[in-house]
């Protein structure tokens, strides 16, 4: 994957920070200085692939103050309009910088303009992004990088984490990738948990990943059956569900094809509103799962207590059986090993 950066500006962010406190410098790409770390963020958060903590926004109201900075961003000409580029940069970090949760972390807001291409992008054209990246720095790393040094005097690889080590980051617009195809409008990477006040900030409603929403969708499919037959959802009706692979539309689900293998499943009429209701989503129609990413383990788990994982490719040599006091699940097989667990 190729990436060139065209400009960047960046900022502190912090709980105790006031925004008149809020200093800014800024970097043209034609910098002596190697920017292939930060390259290699923004190679993390394009082509990281739909996992828990990916998830995808999708602007609240048309034409908000926060699309149109990242819009300015992205198409400003830092070189011949630079007041432009820097008051929507120190917007988006003024605007973050507000709205940051009292326990988060310190760090710098990086704003960059990029052009991004190649695989495992899906197409062959050269895509004008805007990345922005929250850092977070030690206090002596902080005290390096102030608003009288520049880039160029630092040794990049010495103060900001591995791109492994990458905590918060976005892209806007999305590009598509092999491993991420879903539609909408920002990106969103955090690692290990995600925080709300990332998506808040740039007015977005947030949707899960794919992984996730097909987990959760399944869950809430398995639920009705219950309600309605007396029987969870079994392994012919994830086999089912996986079908979806070969019925969609370039491997992407929509809604209106959930609902119609949910009836299936369920034995009577299953409304996207009905699902959306129980997933908590505003508009059923932004729902989407990418056929790509479906889930591969399935659970049972009996009284809060015994849990049966497999594999879901091993669903025929599990059979489970619900009646009103008892239930009965038979593991077929040939071979049997026993372990004493520590924990």
């Amino acid at each position: 994957m190729e990436t060139d950066i065209h400009a960047l500006a960046y900022s502190p962010v912090s709980p105790q920070l006031d925004n008149s406190d809020q200093w800014q410098e800024s970097e043209s790409g034609e910098i002596e200085e190697d920017l292939s770390l930060f390259e290699r963020y923004i190679q993390r958060v394009v082509i990281k692939k739909d996992i828990s903590y990916v998830t995808r926004g999708r602007f609240a109201n048309p034409d908000t103050e926060p699309q149109e900075w990242l819009e300015t961003v992205c198409t400003t000409n830092y070189d011949s309009n630079q007041s432009d580029f820097l008051d929507a940069s120190r917007d988006l970090a003024r605007e973050l910088n507000s709205q940051i949760h009292p326990r988060a972390n310190r760090g710098i807001l990086f704003t960059i303009q990029a052009t991004v291409s190649g695989d495992p992008i899906l197409d062959d054209e050269e895509h004008e992004i805007v990345s922005l990246l929250k850092l977070d720095l030690v206090e002596e790393q902080r005290i390096q990088l102030s608003d009288d040094r520049g880039l160029e005097e630092l040794d990049l690889e010495d103060i900001f984490p591995e791109p492994s080590e990458l905590q918060k980051g976005l892209i806007y617009p999305i590009v598509k990738s092999k491993g991420y195809r879903l539609p909408g409008d920002v990106k969103f990477y955090q690692d290990g948990a995600v925080s709300d006040y990332f998506h808040d900030f740039l007015e977005c409603n947030v949707e899960e990943g794919s992984l996730e929403q097909a987990k959760n969708v399944f869950e809430v499919v398995s639920e009705i059956k219950k309600e309605y037959t007396g029987q969870s959802a079994d392994g012919e009706d994830t086999n089912r569900f996986r079908e979806l692979r070969e019925e969609s539309d370039a491997g992407i689900v929509g809604i209106d094809d959930v609902t119609d293998v949910a009836t299936e499943i369920v034995g009577r009429e299953v409304t996207k509103e009905e699902i959306a209701d129980r997933l908590d989503v505003d508009n059923p129609d932004t729902l989407a799962i990418d056929t790509e990413n479906l889930p591969s383990t399935v659970k049972y788990e009996v009284d809060k207590e015994i849990s049966v994982k497999f594999p879901s490719t091993a669903e025929d040599r599990v059979h489970k059986e619900e009646g009103q006091e008892e239930v009965e699940i038979r593991i077929t097989g040939s071979d049997l090993d026993t372990k004493i667990l520590d924990s």
